[in-house]
């Protein structure tokens, strides 16, 4: 059988036909890569810079909603319902509380897990830290050195509940989608027509919305930015918190290192006196640091950690990431860029004891006794899991 040949001039026809589209190709390459670069800068300079007016708070106080009276009336209306049974009602028309992953644009919405109990807002010590966070790191990066990750980090929600429940999610996303495009608009949040109703409903839906959902903040500059934008009512409300921490494993020693963790973490310390909860999740790249145990008594130190205190809840989990050249089972994931495998590993110094003993000094006594047993980690495919 005569294998077929392709004539030179066909491949000359086709050649000539490709130059003057060359040039048109390469320039649109360009220029997408030039929007892209002026949207990632728009979106970090309105993180760093933005600064919303000071708000003028409609409640006093944060307890004020919960004594929420209005004066005797001849008719009866919603306000004149219990303070119970209007929560019953916010609940159904919020979606109960969830995870809110906050975003220099807009929060993303993503439900709790459903094998978390009602007294739980923050994983516990047996669940695995977050899958997308490590996703996140392994395909773009850390958000200093490529701003896909910092993007990528606000876009999705870094809890999140069963396959079901995403599933679910994901059908409210493509609803609300659908009618962005056939009328045009983007639909508001049902409770932003909620809170313009009345004062009293204001706090009401107020009290839900920060007291009862978990604040996801993914990085230093996401924290800072919350801290400094959202409405002082709101912050004072602010129970329970996942805090994301990225670290590079050769510069956490310097100064910029060390004022991205022990400041924000102060930062989250001072303005949210009413938390309970707190979940912070550490990601060290690339690698072991240089001295692990002098990073593990800073991290655990006065300075950092140690200087929380008061909290019902306190959840640590640390994650070091290790770029690999060879493939092993099970273990790594596509790397940065396709040039590289990442595996994750524990904290060469990480101490169990030590751990306790944090978990001890910063959560309140009488939480102490009814807090999650710890659970050393075991790392086992392509997932951390407590055992």
């Amino acid at each position: 059988m005569q294998k077929a040949i392709i004539p030179i001039w066909f491949i000359v026809l086709g050649g000539v036909c490709l130059v003057p589209i060359l040039p048109v190709f390469l320039g649109y390459c360009a220029f997408d890569e030039t929007r892209c670069a002026i949207r990632r800068a728009k979106i970090r300079r309105r993180i760093e810079r933005r600064r919303l007016p000071q708000s003028q708070p409609l409640l006093l106080s944060p307890e004020l909603s919960a004594r929420n009276t209005v004066s005797p009336r001849k008719s009866t209306s919603f306000l004149d319902l219990p303070l119970e049974i209007r929560q019953q009602i916010y609940r159904l028309v919020l979606r109960g509380p969830a995870i809110v992953q906050v975003g220099p644009v807009r929060p993303s919405w993503g439900p709790r897990p459903d094998t978390w109990s009602l007294a739980q807002h923050i994983r516990a010590e047996a669940d695995p830290p977050s899958a997308d966070l490590r996703r996140i790191i392994t395909h773009f990066g850390t958000p200093g050195a490529n701003p896909q990750a910092r993007r990528s980090g606000h876009d999705f929600v870094l809890i999140r509940g069963s396959p079901e429940q995403q599933r679910q999610e994901q059908f409210r996303r493509e609803i609300s989608d659908i009618i962005r495009r056939r009328e045009g608009y983007t639909p508001q949040a049902p409770f932003t027509n909620l809170m313009r109703a009345h004062h009293v409903v204001y706090g009401d839906v107020l009290d839900l919305l920060y007291s009862h959902n978990t604040v996801s903040l993914f990085g230093a500059e996401m924290a800072h930015y919350f801290l400094r934008n959202a409405s002082p009512e709101g912050l004072a409300r602010v129970r329970y918190v996942h805090l994301v921490l990225l670290v590079s494993s050769d510069n956490w020693e310097r100064t910029e290192g060390v004022a991205a963790v022990a400041g924000t973490v102060n930062a989250v310390r001072e303005a949210l006196p009413a938390l309970r909860q707190l979940d912070v999740e550490i990601a060290l790249a690339w690698g072991q640091p240089k001295n692990p145990e002098k990073f593990w008594a800073w991290l655990r130190g006065h300075d950092v950690l140690a200087q929380l205190g008061g909290l019902e809840r306190f959840v640590l989990k640390l994650m070091v990431y290790v770029r690999e050249e060879k493939k092993a089972s099970g273990q790594f994931d596509r790397g940065v860029k396709g040039k590289k495998r990442v595996r994750w590993e524990p904290l060469h110094s990480w101490n169990q004891e030590e751990y306790k003993a944090l978990k001890a000094q910063v959560i309140a006594p009488e939480a102490f006794s009814r807090d999650d047993e710890l659970a050393p980690w075991a790392y086992s495919g392509e997932l951390l899991v407590g055992v």
